[in-house]
C-alpha cells in the first residue's frame, strides 16, 4: 500500500476528525481512501471496494472509508479460472481480493496464449446487469473482449453478455459494461481471439441480484 500512500495529516483535537479527514480526501482528487487512527489521517490513492477489510488488520487503523462502492458486488463469493497466470503469483484472484494500486502487482494477468480467456463461476444463479473493471495503467490487455454469460461452463454455449471492442482504459477510469439483454446465469467469461495475447483484470465488481 506505501506506493499509494498520498500523505498524513495531524489534528490537534479529536473532535470532528472524521468529517475534516473526509473532507481532505474530498478536495484531493487523487484520493479514494482515508484512514483514521488516533487523531492521524491518512490518505491513499488506493482503490478498495467496500467488502475489503485488510487495511484495518494489516496497519492498524482504526477504521477506513472508500467511495468507490457499488451495491450488489457479487464479485467475493466467486471463484475465476484461467489457464495460466504470468508471472505465476498473479493469479485470477487478485481481481477480487478488493485492492487496487496502480500496479500489476494488484491485478490478475493470463499467460500470453492463443485466444486467452477468464472463466468466473458465481456459484449459483444471478440476475447480473453490470461490470465494472479496474484495468492495468500501461493500457493493455482488455482490447477485443467478447462476454459472455449464462448457465453453461463451456464458454461458447452461453449468450453474449456484451463486447468490449476498444482500446483498454487508463487505470483511474471505470469500466463499466452493461448487459445487452437482462440474463440470469452462474458463469461470467472474457475471451480475446487473438495470438499471442493477454487478459488482465486488476479489480471486478459485479453487480447482480
Amino acid at each position: 500500500m506505501g506506493a499509494c500512500f498520498l500523505e498524513k495529516f495531524l489534528f490537534d483535537f479529536r473532535e470532528q476528525r472524521f468529517q475534516r479527514c473526509a473532507n481532505l480526501c474530498l478536495w484531493n482528487p487523487r484520493c479514494h481512501l482515508f484512514c483514521m487512527i488516533g487523531n492521524e489521517c491518512n490518505l491513499f490513492k488506493t482503490w478498495v471496494t467496500a467488502e475489503y477489510s485488510g487495511m484495518g488488520q494489516d496497519y492498524g487503523f482504526d477504521s477506513c472509508h472508500t467511495s468507490w462502492f457499488y451495491e450488489n458486488n457479487l464479485a467475493p463469493k466467486t471463484v475465476h479460472t484461467i489457464p495460466s497466470a504470468f508471472p505465476p503469483e498473479n493469479q485470477a484472484p487478485q481481481s477480487v481480493n478488493g485492492y487496487f494500486c496502480y500496479s500489476t502487482d494488484s491485478c490478475g494477468i493470463t499467460n500470453f496464449m492463443s485466444n486467452p480467456w477468464w472463466l468466473i463461476d458465481l456459484q449459483g444463479q444471478y440476475l447480473v446487469t453490470t461490470l465494472v473493471l479496474k484495468l492495468r495503467g500501461d493500457e493493455k490487455d482488455f482490447e477485443n473482449v467478447i462476454i459472455r454469460f449464462g448457465n453453461s461452463s463451456t464458454m461458447s454455449l452461453n449468450p453474449i453478455f456484451n463486447v468490449h471492442p476498444g482500446k483498454t482504459p487508463s487505470d483511474d477510469t471505470d469500466l463499466i459494461i452493461k448487459a445487452l439483454n437482462a440474463t440470469v446465469g452462474r458463469y461470467l467469461s472474457f475471451q480475446r481471439f487473438l495470438s499471442p495475447a493477454a487478459i488482465t483484470i486488476c479489480e471486478i465488481q459485479i453487480i447482480g441480484t
